[in-house]
């Protein structure tokens, strides 16, 4: 028998390796990863960015694929409301796939705003895949310069 030296580093790669097989394989078996992580969305969620200004609060969300027919918005007590729904554009025959990735369903999310907005100046633009909503803070919450007489 020979003797092959200890290598750490070889022992970590292969319980690694392991340990990604397991999941890979008895995950997979039971559904799919999103379902047992909470992610109840078939398209998952929508990348989005939120953040303000002096005057206003703009929030850019990524929606590849979606009309804007298909996306509803609605502001209530300082919360954002989202629901956008991704439809295939086509029906083909998922037997000739060799590969499908792209998701399709609806999905929602609300968001609460750090301060009052005024909800009849509201913009919303689609414009490449990109939802940008502007949302104008209330009179009260804006920054007002202060001048300091002598």
């Amino acid at each position: 028998m020979a003797l092959v030296r200890w290598n750490p580093m070889r022992e970590l790669q292969t319980m690694h390796d392991r340990m990604n097989r397991f999941f890979d394989e008895s995950l997979f078996r039971w559904g799919r990863p999103a379902e047992w992580w909470g992610e109840a969305s078939p398209i998952g969620s929508a990348s989005v960015n939120l953040y303000e200004d002096e005057n206003y609060i703009i929030m850019k969300v990524e929606l590849p694929g979606v009309k804007k027919e298909d996306i509803f918005l609605e502001v209530k007590d300082n919360t954002i409301c989202l629901k956008a729904e991704r439809k295939p554009e086509t029906e083909e025959k998922e037997e000739n796939y060799h590969q499908s990735e792209f998701k399709y369903g609806s999905f929602q999310r609300s968001f609460t705003l750090p301060v009052s907005v005024d909800a009849d100046k509201i913009k919303a633009q689609h414009k490449d895949g990109i939802l940008k909503v502007t949302l104008p803070k209330a009179e009260s919450h804006r920054a007002k310069k202060i001048a300091i007489q002598a």
